[in-house]
């Protein structure tokens, strides 16, 4: 098993740089996204995975005991990822509520590194203590960023909810295992799983990246009308039903006629097209014709050049 662990090692640093890279293409093509965060998680990640390729070799290569100031440390690696990940998941919620979470846990951060210092130079036995802090970390993980994962897909596409779910997931696994490790109560080849959580993370992360912003790269066939919907798709995350109201709009049909061409209520169609003029940050319809145009146009513009 230790060549297995070997190439998740390499695999998982590789793909980290692979994220980074393609992270750092998209900002150049799309100058106007706000993804610092998600640049700082993606960093942070391949941090952690040279952080764990640490306590793999000082536990199967140095076999040695007293790691336990470089084990620990992972904590603080911990927190600052939980922050991050907090942060992209309240990331499009509109609300004080939202900003107070992240907030906080941007706080959290730093009194978990301060408490962390204090415990270990000046209190190192007392290993239970810095268990306490992991706490809130875990529940900011199970619970605050589910819950805002369950909030943020009424305005997000699929893609990008899916995207949440499975990194909340994998990144939970790696912190129950680290937690786990802590403990001392579990064998040390517990935390060799957590480099498959990590690789597992990167992988997500690209097919992400692509999906978004490169999916659409080389597909000539496309019209300009077509790609500047998905791009407004993409942009505003709209869902497949909100995309196909806001069309209808956009050809000037009635509440009435969009309800009774999908078989919906008008109420209904009401409540998508408020959800659209929300996401748009638009009040009425000519407001939403002149972004959908002036979106047209610059696509069409870009082709051009």
């Amino acid at each position: 098993m230790t060549h297995f662990y070997v190439f998740c090692y390499i695999a998982a640093l590789l793909t980290g740089v692979a994220a980074l890279t393609i992270q750092m293409l998209s900002d150049r093509c799309n100058a106007g996204r706000n993804s610092l965060i998600m640049n700082l998680f993606i960093i942070v990640v391949l941090l952690v995975d040279f952080y764990d390729f640490l306590i793999y070799y000082n536990d199967h290569i140095m076999y040695v005991d007293e790691g336990r100031l470089i084990i620990s440390f992972g904590g603080c690696l911990l927190a600052v990822l939980t922050s991050l990940w907090i942060g992209i998941t309240a990331a499009g919620l509109e609300g004080r509520k939202y900003w107070l979470i992240h907030r906080s846990y941007q706080i959290y951060v730093l009194v978990y590194i301060g408490a962390w210092f204090l415990l270990v130079f000046l209190f190192p036995t007392y290993r239970w203590s810095r268990l306490i802090l992991d706490l809130p970390l875990m529940l900011g993980l199970f619970l605050v960023s589910g819950y805002l994962v369950l909030q943020g897909r009424k305005y997000e596409t699929k893609k990008v909810t899916v995207y949440k779910v499975l990194i909340t997931l994998l990144w939970s696994l790696d912190a129950v295992t680290y937690f786990l490790r802590e403990t001392g109560f579990y064998p040390k080849k517990v935390m060799d799983m957590t480099i498959i959580y990590l690789l597992l993370i990167n992988v997500v992360n690209i097919a992400l990246l692509y999906l978004l912003d490169f999916s659409t790269a080389g597909r000539h066939d496309q019209t300009d009308k077509e790609i500047a919907w998905h791009q407004i798709t993409e942009d505003y995350r709209l869902t497949e039903r909100e995309v196909e109201v806001l069309k209808k709009v956009y050809d000037g049909e009635t509440n009435l006629e969009i309800a009774d061409e999908f078989f919906i209520s008008e109420r209904t169609v009401k409540a998508h097209i408020h959800n659209i003029f929300k996401k748009l940050k638009v009040k009425n319809r000519m407001e939403a014709l002149c972004l959908v145009r002036t979106t047209m146009e610059k696509e069409k513009s870009e082709c051009l050049e």
